[in-house]
């Protein structure tokens, strides 16, 4: 199923949209190394056997050695297989652990997601989010679905702070510092 939509489609920086340095800084494999890992996760959501997973862990921990390559590798194989595997840029890294969003054995198993994580947990990971999805009752069911509400929540809850900043603001307009303190 392909989607016909970019509703949660996770962006990247275009300055770091390459996955790649400039030439002298970045190592002579680097390139061939990112076509590996995309070679390998194609491979791998089309076969789904042991080979292939080991031939995607070796691939992703490779890539994930790149200079400047981190989450956005994750997002990138969201990007070709966005059924296959868990977009984790930050607005998912923070919906996934919140409580009312994903069950709590998968909070658990997961934790916090602060380190980017190795090719046999980033597939645990995904392999956990899937059965997550499609055992809970939640209103989005897939990859897709998740992402697109990881972001309209972190768009709702940014606003709410942005509407609360500036309300904090109005409120002390004329406020002095000379007015502090004085009874």
């Amino acid at each position: 199923e392909e989607p016909n939509t970019f509703d949660g489609v996770p962006l990247l920086n275009n300055q770091k949209a390459t996955f790649y340095n400039f030439k002298g800084d970045r190592e002579a494999h680097d390139i061939d190394k990112l076509w590996d890992v995309f070679l390998a996760a194609m491979d791998h959501a089309r076969a789904h056997s042991d080979e292939s997973r080991t031939k995607l862990i070796s691939c992703f921990d490779s890539a994930a050695q790149i200079r400047g390559v981190k989450w956005n590798l994750t997002m990138a194989l969201f990007w070709i297989r966005p059924y296959e595997y868990l977009n984790l840029d930050g607005r998912s890294r923070w919906f996934i652990t919140l409580p009312d969003k994903m069950p709590e054995w998968f909070i658990e198993q997961t934790g916090k997601l602060i380190q980017m994580p190795s090719g046999e947990e980033y597939l645990s990971l995904t392999q956990a989010a899937k059965e997550a999805l499609q055992t809970s009752n939640y209103s989005y069911k897939n990859f897709p679905e998740l992402s697109y509400q990881a972001w309209k929540v972190s768009q709702r809850v940014n606003e709410e702070k942005r509407t609360q900043q500036v309300q904090s603001q109005r409120n002390n307009i004329g406020e002095g510092l000379a007015d502090r303190d004085v009874d």
